[in-house]
């Protein structure tokens, strides 16, 4: 399969936990948002910037030339965006800007470990998908799409890091980064790590006709 085509499968998970998490959200269900129950559930930003971040690498693949590379960028700072507010929630005592994307019916009753907002490791993760889909999206000089790549697999790596540990009963942070993102940073991480293309170094390790003769071998006999 063409690597485009493989990073745009990978987005429909990202994309689907993000429609959950919304879903939920809207119609006061954090079973929706959570996916697991009793676990903390996606926060509605978090929600926003998986959908937003997903769509561009879905759909650049389809989309080329000019219009691709405009609706790459847009995304990618409405991604970007995303996280900065995150950041300052973080950083301040309050008003939360994200209050606003959570419904009043649901603020009252909600507290740790669904308490609506962005954790620190996820919004770092989605600015590193920003930056890597703003390194892609800039233009095709192998250093950007090697280092988009590498900032892809980072959060490849994070997003297994945070499913591992609730495989293992000791989720990452305790429980500052839910189920769903998770798998959204699994599959948007690597989908970003795919998306730079064939040149990019940490994707040229895995494949070629140099690979591909090496698993030959080790698969059929001489």
């Amino acid at each position: 399969m063409h690597l485009g085509r493989l990073a745009s499968s990978l987005c429909l998970v990202p994309l689907g936990f993000a429609g959950l998490s919304l879903a939920g959200w809207s119609t006061g269900n954090l079973g929706l948002a959570s996916f697991l129950s009793g676990g903390k559930a996606m926060a509605p930003l978090s929600a926003l910037a998986f959908g937003v971040l997903g769509l561009g690498l879905f759909l650049e693949s389809f989309i080329r030339g000019k219009s691709g590379r405009i609706l790459a960028l847009t995304t990618a700072v409405l991604g970007l965006a995303c996280s900065l507010v995150a950041f300052r929630d973080l950083a301040s005592s309050g008003p939360f800007v994200q209050v606003s994307l959570i419904p009043s019916s649901l603020a009252p009753s909600l507290a740790w470990p669904n308490d609506g907002r962005t954790s620190l490791l996820t919004a770092a993760c989605l600015a590193l998908v920003a930056l890597s889909l703003l390194l892609q999206a800039w233009g095709g000089a192998v250093p950007r799409a090697t280092a988009g790549s590498i900032l892809g697999l980072g959060v490849a790596l994070g997003g297994l890091a945070t499913l591992v540990g609730f495989l293992d009963g000791q989720p990452l942070l305790q429980g500052a980064i839910s189920l769903p993102s998770g798998f959204c940073l699994l599959f948007l991480g690597s989908a970003a790590c795919l998306g730079a293309g064939a040149r990019a170094w940490p994707v040229r390790l895995f494949i070629g006709p140099a690979i591909e003769a090496r698993m030959l071998r080790a698969v059929l006999p001489l």
